[in-house]
C-alpha cells in the first residue's frame, strides 16, 4: 500500500484528531483484511496479498480523487469526513457499475464468448485491461495507465459508453457476416489480407469507410465486403494518409458524412473510435514503395485478391 500513496498520506497528515488518527490507522486494517477475506488470498502466499493490496490502494486513490472533484476540504481533511471503507467503497463503485453495464451489453448481444474475437483489436485490448485485477486504459497511442483518479476514470467511462452504444451496430454486422460465411459466400481465396474466420468489426467497418470515401455506395457494387487494392491505392491517394491520419481534412470530412449516413453520429466518440483504429491499421507503412503483393501483410480494410 506504500507504493504510490503519496496523497493518501497527505490526507493523513492534515488530521489533527488523535483520536480520529488511530480510528482511521484500524480502519485501515479492517479494509484491507475485508478485502483479502473476500478474495480469498489469506492463505495464499504473499503475491496474492500483495496483488489485492494494489488494488485496494488504486481503488481508495480513485475514490479520493473523485470526493475532491465533488467538494473542497481547504484546510481539512478528506479524512474527517470519510474513512478508509468509505472512499474505498466509492472507488470500487465507480469500477464495478461500468463493469456491470459492459457486461450486460455484451451478454445481451451475445459477445460473451472470450473466444469471439470479432470486436476487433482495439476493443479486444480495452476489455482486457478493463477486467484486469488492476483496472487501466490505454489511451490514442496505446499508453497504459492505471485508472486511479478521475480524470481517468471518465475517459474510461466515456469508452465503455461507446462500446455499449455500438453494440447494436456490431451485432447487426456480426449477424451479416455470420449469414454470408454459413451460405458460402465467403472464401479465404477471395481475400488478400484475410482469412475468412479473422474478418472482424474493425475489418469490416474500415472496408465500409473506404468504399462510401470512394462514393462506392453510389454504384453497383456499394454492397461488396472489401475493397480492391486499386481502390485502396485510390483512397490512399486522396486522404494523403502518408501525412498522417489525426488533423486530416479529408478523413475528418468522410468520417463525419460516414457517421452520419450510417446512424453513427449520435455515438459519443464515434469520430474519435474511426480514428483510431485507422490510425492503428494504417499508419507506419511506405505504401507508396509496396508492391501489390505485399499489401497482403497490412491489417485495416478487407483486400481482394486480385493477384491470382
Amino acid at each position: 500500500m506504500e507504493k504510490n500513496s503519496g496523497s493518501i498520506h497527505e490526507e493523513l497528515s492534515k488530521v489533527s484528531d488523535e483520536k480520529r488518527f488511530n480510528y482511521l490507522h484500524f480502519n485501515f486494517i479492517r479494509m484491507l483484511n475485508a478485502s483479502m477475506e473476500y478474495y480469498g488470498v489469506l492463505k495464499d502466499g504473499p503475491v496474492a496479498m500483495t496483488r489485492i493490496g494494489n488494488q485496494n490502494r488504486e481503488l481508495v486513490l480513485l475514490g479520493m480523487s473523485y470526493i475532491n472533484e465533488q467538494r473542497s476540504f481547504d484546510n481539512e481533511s478528506l479524512f474527517d469526513y470519510f474513512d478508509f471503507t468509505d472512499i474505498y467503497k466509492i472507488g470500487n463503485s465507480l469500477i464495478r457499475i461500468l463493469q456491470k453495464d459492459v457486461k450486460k451489453a455484451l451478454r445481451n448481444n451475445l459477445m460473451e464468448d472470450s473466444t469471439d474475437n470479432f470486436l476487433g483489436a482495439s476493443f479486444d485490448l480495452f476489455l482486457d485491461d478493463f477486467f484486469s485485477d488492476l483496472v487501466k486504459y490505454r489511451d490514442d497511442d496505446n499508453k497504459i495507465v492505471v485508472v486511479n483518479n478521475a480524470e481517468v476514470w471518465r475517459k474510461l467511462q466515456s469508452k465503455c459508453n461507446l462500446l455499449r452504444e455500438l453494440m447494436p451496430f456490431i451485432k447487426g454486422l456480426k449477424e451479416t457476416y455470420l449469414s454470408l460465411k454459413d451460405d458460402g459466400l465467403l472464401s479465404d481465396n477471395y481475400y488478400l489480407n484475410y482469412d475468412v474466420n479473422s474478418i472482424d468489426f474493425e475489418a469490416i467497418i474500415l472496408s465500409t469507410f473506404i468504399n462510401f470515401s470512394l462514393e462506392k455506395f453510389k454504384k453497383d457494387d456499394s454492397r461488396k465486403m472489401g475493397v480492391s487494392i486499386e481502390e485502396f491505392k485510390d483512397f490512399l491517394g486522396k486522404s494523403k494518409l502518408s501525412e498522417g491520419i489525426f488533423d486530416n481534412p479529408y478523413i475528418e470530412e468522410k468520417i463525419a458524412l460516414f457517421a452520419q449516413t450510417f446512424g453513427l453520429d449520435k455515438i459519443d466518440n464515434i469520430h474519435a473510435y474511426i480514428m483510431k483504429i485507422l490510425h492503428d491499421h494504417l499508419s507506419g507503412y511506405e505504401f507508396e514503395n509496396l508492391r501489390d503483393d505485399e499489401f497482403k501483410h497490412i491489417g485495416g480494410p478487407i483486400i481482394f485478391n486480385t493477384l491470382s
